[in-house]
């Protein structure tokens, strides 16, 4: 369900970004306000490609209004490349295009920073590591972002557009459709009434003891995990939750929470661009050595100094699990690093009681990509083949 659900979305994403493109480029508005328009679809749409190309392979390239529904159809899959050429091309245009930054109005719009640190990213995940500098580098040196001092001020109220938001999911509270169920989605499940005002807990995103001991002493980015809550009875209950999504701004219910989604975070660029600069030099620059030392101190952690390009690496990849587990990174950055293997097969512990289960379905190779949903295949067959080992 998930599967076929994200890819259809994606795709309407793009169908839409599409017509925006073609209406702007036909319409009367003036220059500036093209751009404007024109580099916010492309971002959008390179991001969707990003997605689309990290979860599933090499996919369909649709590039233009669809006027055709049955040939659409037959549309095949575009390699690999050929999708990161593109999302290279949608984001280096809108780079060119976007604004440093919008009034309040306007808060929450790709910007220039945004889709440059997203640019930056895709190089990264790409290898082209110089590339990736230069990018990032852009960022840092804009001044239009800083961290904020204080880690738990990132999910508290009212922090939407923060100093350290450069791409966020917006939500409001308070009005029909306009919130968010993400405090739904992470309270642990029994916790309606409690942690949700109604709607369900489903506990979909709960933390392991793995990750809350991954945490060394001292660091406060821990104390973003519950270690559980009093049920309406008094009685503790053992249930490990992220407060930032949970506790923040929960509304009345279902679908009523203002807490917004951050997409991209300039800890995230710090932490990236550290990475990036380590591997095009074979070892940190001082440079790399303060974007990694930022984000260390404002979790309270001593700074590193001279350390070696693997141990270097092994902090900036430690830091960046550490910083925003639960902010839809972990999966590719495991696949961007080469650690998805590893990680998926070794044993993990339940969120509750901190027991250790193994593995009875190691995951393989091929199950670093998802299958391509059924309907596609068989409504597209022979043009897209599924995925190999699902077949």
């Amino acid at each position: 369900e998930h599967v076929t659900a994200f890819w259809q979305n994606s795709y309407t994403l793009v169908a839409r970004v599409n017509s925006i493109l073609a209406s702007v480029n036909a319409s009367s508005l003036d220059q500036s306000a093209k751009d404007q328009y024109s580099g916010q679809a492309q971002a959008l749409r390179a991001l969707s490609y990003f997605n689309l190309v990290r979860l599933y392979g090499g996919v369909p390239l649709v590039l233009a209004p669809v006027t055709d529904i049955d040939a659409s159809y037959k549309l095949g899959r575009s390699s690999v490349d050929e999708v990161y050429t593109q999302i290279i091309a949608d984001l280096t245009a809108a780079e060119g295009l976007l604004p440093d930054s919008y009034d309040a109005s306007m808060t929450g719009k790709f910007t220039k920073g945004a889709a440059q640190s997203l640019l930056g990213e895709v190089y990264l995940t790409t290898k082209k590591y110089p590339e990736a500098v230069a990018e990032f580098k852009k960022v840092v040196e804009s001044n239009q972002y800083s961290l904020l001092t204080t880690y738990a001020d990132l999910y508290a109220a009212g922090q939407q557009g923060n100093s350290e938001s450069i791409l966020m999911a917006q939500y409001k509270t308070g009005e029909a459709y306009l919130g968010s169920n993400l405090p739904n989605h992470f309270a642990p499940t029994g916790s309606e009434g409690v942690l949700t005002a109604t709607g369900g807990s489903y506990g979909f995103n709960q933390p392991t003891q793995d990750i809350a001991d991954a945490y060394t002493a001292g660091d406060v980015r821990r104390n973003n995990i519950a270690d559980g809550y009093t049920g309406l009875d008094g009685v503790f209950v053992p249930a490990k939750y992220i407060r930032g999504y949970v506790e923040r701004e929960v509304g009345n219910g279902y679908l009523d929470s203002g807490a917004d989604w951050y997409i991209i975070r300039y800890a995230d660029v710090l932490l990236m661009y550290a990475e990036a600069l380590n591997e095009v030099n074979n070892g940190p620059t001082s440079d790399a050595v303060a974007a990694l030392n930022l984000v260390r101190a404002r979790a309270q952690l001593a700074p590193v100094g001279a350390l070696s390009y693997s141990t270097f690496q092994a902090d900036c990849y430690l830091q960046e699990r550490l910083e925003s587990p639960f902010e839809g990174h972990r999966w590719f950055d495991l696949l961007r690093t080469g650690k998805a293997l590893e990680v998926m097969n070794a044993k993990v512990s339940t969120p509750g009681s901190g027991t250790t289960i193994g593995i009875s379905a190691p995951i393989q190779e091929f199950q670093l990509v998802l299958p391509i949903p059924l309907i596609v295949v068989t409504t597209s067959a022979p043009a897209i083949q599924q995925n190999q080992g699902y077949n």
